[in-house]
């Protein structure tokens, strides 16, 4: 499994697990959300419909879920 750290244009930081992709497109499902959402690449950026850009900060491989340790990005897998 992958796991993602976004963050919006607000600065505001999010869980989600990458469900699929490919160079266009990528669904995610945000941890404590009951949807998939799709993110579209427009030229170098992600774009969440309805709410604008998101940057990815970071992509983990593995089998538990990111736990924030700290705001300035460091992350551990849980469990």
């Amino acid at each position: 499994m992958m796991y993602m750290i976004l963050s919006d244009s607000h600065g505001k930081r999010s869980e989600c697990m990458l469900m699929a992709s490919d160079e266009s497109r990528m669904r995610v499902a945000f941890r404590g959300g009951e949807d998939v959402v799709e993110l579209r690449r427009q030229g170098d950026q992600w774009i969440q419909e309805g709410f604008g850009p998101v940057e990815v900060e970071s992509f983990v491989a593995g089998d538990r879920p990111l736990v924030v340790l700290q705001p300035d990005a460091r992350y551990l897998l849980a469990g």
